[in-house]
């Protein structure tokens, strides 16, 4: 992962699945977190 963010985390076809991830994550492990390391952590 870069440092910097790439734009694409910032469009609505990422945000969507970013709160639908972090919705189903009972326990907590995407809290805080960046929208990519939400994203990249959850499709591995």
């Amino acid at each position: 992962m870069s440092t910097e963010t790439d734009p694409v985390f910032e469009t609505d076809f990422i945000r969507e699945p970013t709160r639908q991830v972090r919705a189903l994550d009972t326990c907590g492990n995407y809290n805080g977190i960046s929208a990519e390391t939400a994203v990249v952590d959850h499709a591995a």
